[in-house]
């Protein structure tokens, strides 16, 4: 090939190096490879499992503070209710759905 194409960049010159016999140095270059592609998928499945984790987290403490919150008022007075225009048949009413639906 001649320096022409190589200068209007139709080749591209590249040193030649040894070509591994079989079995030498090959095997541990795509163990290098397979590693790090297992190390990419990892740090992916590691961060997905960290991202549902959190949601879950904060899901649990929706459903916790719900729970509290109903409880606290299945637990008022009529007197404390009528301070919050609220009257036993709300409370009632509210108290009756899950605390997993809003």
């Amino acid at each position: 090939m001649s320096n022409e194409f190589l200068q209007i960049g139709l080749i591209h010159h590249t040193p030649h190096h040894h070509h591994p016999r079989h079995g030498q140095d090959v095997a541990p270059r795509r163990a290098e490879l397979l590693s790090g592609a297992s190390r990419l998928r990892a740090r992916i499945l590691r961060s997905s499992m960290c991202r549902a984790v959190g949601r879950l987290t904060r899901l649990m403490h929706l459903w916790r503070r719900r729970l509290a919150e109903s409880n606290k008022l299945r637990e008022m007075s009529d007197r404390e209710l009528r301070d919050m225009n609220v009257n036993r048949y709300d409370v009632a009413h509210a108290v009756r759905r899950p605390f997993w639906r809003s």
